[in-house]
């Protein structure tokens, strides 16, 4: 509702699961400029050095049903192997997401200081404003 009215999402203080619903919400409707918004309303508040993913929201997304979340466990997935800090290892957290994160890790390089915006522009596409600034 935020963004219909101002045309931005300004909070930080949205949980992973109700960030990662808009985006896909956005998806599902083709609204470019929403799914933009929550994109980028997803890298500011995961850029945050105090920024944490709880073991809840990620047990929530696995226990899922598999065809209907693979996206977001990806997006998730890519979110957490370029922010590390981002959760907390524990038992609680489903064995499966700990395969994909390990799995992640083992295929790519880790790279020291790496922007967000390149980690993670699979899933969410630059404006094209902020795609002429990356390119130059």
């Amino acid at each position: 509702m935020q963004w219909l009215y101002t045309g931005d999402i300004t909070s930080n203080e949205h949980p992973f699961s109700l960030l990662l619903n808009a985006r896909k919400f956005a998806q599902d409707l083709e609204g470019s400029d929403y799914f933009l918004a929550a994109g980028k309303t997803i890298i500011e508040t995961f850029s945050a050095p105090q920024a944490t993913i709880s073991c809840q929201q990620i047990v929530a997304l696995y226990n899922a049903p598999q065809g209907s979340r693979a996206r977001q466990r990806k997006f998730l997935v890519d979110l957490c192997a370029a922010r590390p800090s981002l959760v907390k290892l524990t038992s609680e957290l489903p064995v499966q997401f700990l395969l994909d994160l390990t799995q992640k890790f083992l295929s790519t390089r880790p790279i020291q200081g790496l922007d967000l915006h390149e980690a993670l522009s699979e899933h969410l596409p630059l404006s094209e404003e902020e795609q002429e600034i990356s390119d130059d």
